[in-house]
């Protein structure tokens, strides 16, 4: 399966190398094999034009109709098979914010294997997410907190920060890169997306001097994550969205994604105890 190819591990390829190595996916297979590719890539498009076999795509725009797959037509998800199309489920009808790609390519790979729509139907509407993965925490004073700590590269941030159109918010940012991470595509997906950035880590400086450079300035420091959870508890408003994203790794202040992850729902659920003993 190939999802999406973004500049990642840049302290050990350059980008042609990066391609090439992600390439070889497909290199051994035969006319049996089949590949499930993002239709939306151009850098996976480009690969599965190599590929033997059966190739199934998946998209949230349309594909075109000699293609095979599953795609988005409005809020409607739809298999496609030769000139037939059958209806899966809607898009509101997916239960995890930002996870909408990932279940096309599940559904994808479900038809690939022959599993009946109703089953795949089923699994797809009923799937709750992945812990620190846009994991939903709680709402206090009419405020969303997700945790995304599972994000390590700034890529994940901006995909992130999709799963809330039309929604201001505020995205708790920054960590240690040991990867050579570009901040500039972060920094220029922030206008539209982001109210406000608070950041922490050894990657804040960098993030905020490309949040600059990009005309935005809403940009605070915390030291540490409790202090950011704080700031952010303060600048939010009603209706909106705090994401935690780091969008680098935790080394500099935690042992692992997971452990960052878990501090954050703490404090997030500490700041919903503190409002509820507030109002008593």
């Amino acid at each position: 399966m190939l999802t999406n190819v973004r500049p990642e591990h840049m302290d050990h390829y350059d980008w042609d190398q990066y391609v090439a190595a992600k390439a070889r996916i497909v290199r051994n297979h035969t006319p049996a094999d089949s590949t499930v590719v993002n239709y939306d890539d151009d850098v996976c498009r480009k690969i599965a034009e190599q590929a033997a076999g059966h190739l199934m795509y998946f998209s949230t725009r349309a594909l075109p109709d000699n293609l095979n797959g599953v795609f988005l037509s409005g809020d409607d998800v739809i298999a496609q098979d030769g000139r037939t199309r059958t209806a899966i489920c809607t898009r509101q009808e997916l239960r995890v914010p930002g996870a909408t790609v990932n279940l096309l390519a599940m559904m994808a790979v479900g038809l690939l294997w022959r599993v009946p729509v109703p089953v795949i139907r089923r699994v797809a509407t009923e799937w709750s997410g992945r812990e620190h993965v846009i994991e939903y925490v709680t709402t206090t004073e009419r405020v969303d907190y997700y945790n995304d700590s599972k994000a390590t590269n700034p890529w994940s941030t901006l995909h992130a920060l999709d799963a809330f159109p039309g929604r201001a918010v505020v995205l708790i940012t920054g960590g240690k890169d040991d990867k050579h991470a570009d901040m500039d595509p972060l920094a220029a997906g922030l206008a539209g997306r982001v109210r406000h950035v608070i950041t922490i880590g050894q990657t804040g400086s960098r993030i905020t001097a490309a949040a600059h450079a990009h005309g935005f300035t809403a940009v605070a420091r915390a030291d540490t994550l409790a202090q950011a959870v704080a700031q952010a508890a303060e600048i939010a408003q009603a209706g909106e969205v705090v994401l935690f994203s780091p969008g680098a790794n935790s080394k500099d202040m935690f042992p692992d994604h997971r452990t960052r992850g878990t501090l954050f729902k703490q404090y997030v659920r500490n700041l919903a105890i503190d409002a509820r003993l507030s109002t008593r």
